[in-house]
């Protein structure tokens, strides 16, 4: 008994550091639309667990080869500043999962 005790109690709380805000996920309705920011915060054990996002701005470098118009070859390195939407972490991690900067960015920066 103890033992489920102390399980219980160590998992029943997590923490949100700084610049960065949590979703939780419950096994019964999916992944909830309430966002945890800073601090500490509880969880049903086993029933739900907190999905971290890192919030701040970072730097996303994508480095394309491509040809000029005298058939030159050219190095392009563009660098994007992004992060994202606290108010839509529920759905990006929905549709495109904790690497959402890895599957999404780079089809952004190709268009630009």
């Amino acid at each position: 008994r103890c033992a489920g005790g102390g399980y219980l109690a160590g998992n029943a709380m997590y923490t949100v550091d700084a610049g960065h805000m949590a979703i939780k996920y419950n096994r019964m309705s999916g992944v909830g639309s309430t966002n945890y920011r800073e601090g500490i915060h509880f969880v049903m054990p086993w029933f739900e667990r907190p999905i971290v996002f890192d919030v701040r701005t970072r730097p996303h470098t994508m480095t394309s080869l491509t040809g000029s118009k005298d058939l030159q070859m050219v190095n392009i390195s563009l660098r994007a500043l992004a992060k994202p939407d606290p108010a839509k972490l529920a759905e990006i991690y929905r549709y495109l999962g904790l690497e959402y900067d890895e599957k999404g960015l780079p089809s952004i920066m190709i268009e630009n």
